[in-house]
């Protein structure tokens, strides 16, 4: 029978062999209503976010953080849902985490391109990176059969990207799809309406090559293009009975050397992204101050581990 870790070795094991970086799910609004979200994000939802005073101290406490990343993840629900009810929202993080000298990964649907709220997004953008002309970023897009007007969304956006100049030298796109199709009518309806193409032949030089970027034909700007691992057993995505994948805590954790979100949510949460259905902590303490975030791994390594347990002796 194979052993199992003890207490102490589990909570070794993940405490020194990840780096860690920072996840803001700001919000459970969405323009869409998917059947795979994993977090069961909606036009519905209440519009809550995260506090921008938490998302300062956070910052501050990754400073301090062993074995981290400094790259920070803005996500939700939709992020840009915030220009409805709080327009400056995604301005202001985006400072502070570059101030605090993270790369910034923005991931969106991109559902807004098509609505009044694009010129004002898209200025903002602009702006940013006028402001902060080698500000590391990437824009995470999903190209699926679940968001509607995807491959509209996609090309507007990809677009804008492109034809803008102010953006920065380190700035990419992150393409992920469920279909080589869309990808193919991507880049076909790029090339037919904008004479948009990529080269395929001149290989990126710099770092974005460690990542397979594509590079645009006459533009030092990238694309990455990567499908789709699967559909997490989790939210509306478990409640319609079309994931894909399911993990266990040691398959969730299977790479040494992988970065892991720790992730904080517009209700007060904490967890590893990877393992959001499994365990949670608050991440404030009785008294409302935010914890560090070495103790709310502590916490969050402790109730994995006696997951672990369970799942280890169920076999």
């Amino acid at each position: 029978m194979k052993r199992l870790l003890t207490r102490d070795e589990f909570c070794y094991w993940l405490d020194n062999n990840f780096t860690w970086s920072p996840f803001f799910k700001i919000t459970n609004l969405c323009n869409y209503c998917c059947a795979h979200c994993c977090e069961r994000s909606s036009p519905n939802e209440a519009p809550t976010f995260i506090p921008m005073a938490d998302i300062r101290a956070i910052t501050e406490q990754f400073k301090y953080v062993k074995n981290k990343m400094p790259v920070a993840v803005v996500s939700g629900g939709e992020p840009m849902m915030t220009y409805k009810h709080v327009p400056y929202y995604i301005p202001q993080i985006m400072k502070v985490l570059h101030k605090a000298g993270f790369a910034i990964e923005l991931k969106t649907n991109a559902g807004w391109v098509l609505t009044d709220a694009a010129d004002r997004i898209f200025n903002d953008q602009t702006e940013f990176f006028a402001k902060n002309p080698h500000a590391y970023f990437s824009y995470h897009l999903s190209l699926d059969r679940f968001h509607p007007q995807s491959l509209k969304t996609t090309v507007e956006f990809l677009r804008w990207y492109y034809e803008n100049d102010r953006i920065s030298d380190k700035a990419s796109v992150h393409l992920f799809f469920d279909d080589a199709q869309f990808v193919t009518d991507t880049f076909m309806s790029l090339a037919d309406k904008y004479n948009i193409m990529l080269d395929m032949e001149r290989r990126p030089t710099n770092e974005f090559a460690k990542i397979g970027a594509n590079l645009f034909s006459g533009k030092e700007k990238y694309i990455v293009i990567e499908p789709y691992s699967g559909i997490d057993n989790r939210g509306r995505a478990r409640d319609n009975g079309i994931w894909t994948k399911q993990n266990t805590i040691l398959k969730s954790f299977s790479n040494a050397g992988d970065t892991h979100a720790i992730t904080f949510d517009n209700n007060g949460y904490s967890y590893f992204d990877c393992a959001s259905d499994r365990v949670k902590v608050p991440y404030r303490n009785q008294r409302g101050k935010i914890k560090t975030i070495e103790q709310i791994k502590r916490e969050l390594f402790n109730l994995l581990y006696d997951k672990y347990i369970i799942e280890e002796t169920q076999k």
